[in-house]
């Protein structure tokens, strides 16, 4: 990826278990956010842009954590997904569970948004349909079978 995948965000937020306020001090930190690559990544012709997952892309963040969240890091570790635009609505308008906390978190969860990341969330009941039911009843029961081992 050769662009600036910050300078490109327009929504990130803290996910995970300190989204949820389920995290303990040996908790990692974890992001999701939502960038518009560059035209030539739109379209194709250069580079493709779907997600950036890899420590090197997600650590360019950490200047958007607050103090207790940069500890954290130091003593464990900054994960996260910023996916693009397409992926990401294709994800929200399936009724993802994993997407749809972007949307629907606090506003003390979210690190970054411009004016088209506060769009989306301004328009986040537009991604919600009766599919719903089924995107979050399979993820829960494949949570529970993973539970049960």
């Amino acid at each position: 990826m050769n662009f600036d995948l910050v300078k490109h965000t327009i929504l990130m937020t803290v996910a995970g278990s300190r989204a949820y306020g389920l995290h303990t001090a040996t908790s990692d930190v974890d992001i999701k956010g939502v960038a518009i690559p560059p035209r030539e990544f739109i379209l194709g012709y250069l580079s493709r842009f779907d997600q950036a997952d890899k420590a090197e892309h997600i650590q360019a963040f950490l200047q958007f954590m607050n103090p207790e969240e940069v500890a954290a890091i130091a003593a464990q570790k900054l994960e996260g997904t910023v996916f693009s635009l397409q992926k990401f609505v294709a994800l929200a308008a399936d009724s993802n569970p994993n997407i749809l906390d972007l949307l629907f978190c606090r506003d003390e969860e979210v690190r970054l948004w411009t004016r088209a990341g506060e769009f989306l969330r301004e328009n986040r009941d537009l991604f919600i349909s009766a599919r719903a039911r089924y995107s979050f009843g399979g993820y829960a029961a494949s949570q529970l079978k993973r539970i049960r081992g």
